[in-house]
């Protein structure tokens, strides 16, 4: 499937090629393929699930400012 230079593939690949080696390996390394935990991408997809919880809720409340919790 080729993307073009404007597309949200493109743009992803772009983001991944910039990563450093170690990181990237450890973005695209499942638990089960290594010892140690840690070299996983779990702390990322933890991280990742926080960073996007966040930016929900911050445009939740832009979007409805009138809304009280």
């Amino acid at each position: 499937m080729a993307a073009d230079q404007d597309s949200p593939l493109a743009a992803l690949s772009a983001l991944i090629a910039e990563l450093p080696e170690e990181l990237r390996r450890q973005a695209l390394t499942h638990s089960s393929w290594t010892e140690e935990r840690a070299e996983s991408y779990e702390r990322l997809a933890y991280l990742g699930d926080s960073v996007l919880a966040l930016a929900v809720a911050r445009d939740l409340v832009e979007r409805f400012p009138e809304v009280d919790a």
